[in-house]
């Protein structure tokens, strides 16, 4: 998932996560991104990291409510990816 601004992610991972949505979730990492959970969990890849979060929003965090609040961004610099 490509986001308008860095921004947004937040926002898009409460609704992501509101909606028990493993696979949005996984899209907002990187393809080749590596996960480690709350839970200890770790995933290699989006579809590892879907497959991660499926299984812990339907049991660790099945009843967890994720709620954003203020957020403040500040670039890594410029050779930052």
């Amino acid at each position: 998932m490509s986001l308008a601004r860095p921004d947004d992610l937040p926002r898009a991972f409460a609704q992501a996560w509101g909606a028990h949505d493993a696979r949005a979730l996984a899209d907002l990492f990187a393809a080749d991104a590596d996960f480690l959970s709350l839970t200890g969990g770790l995933a290699e890849g989006r579809a590892e990291i879907a497959e991660l979060f499926a299984g812990e929003l339907a049991g660790a965090f099945a009843r967890a409510r994720l709620v954003t609040g203020k957020t403040k961004i500040r670039p890594a610099g410029s050779e930052a990816v």
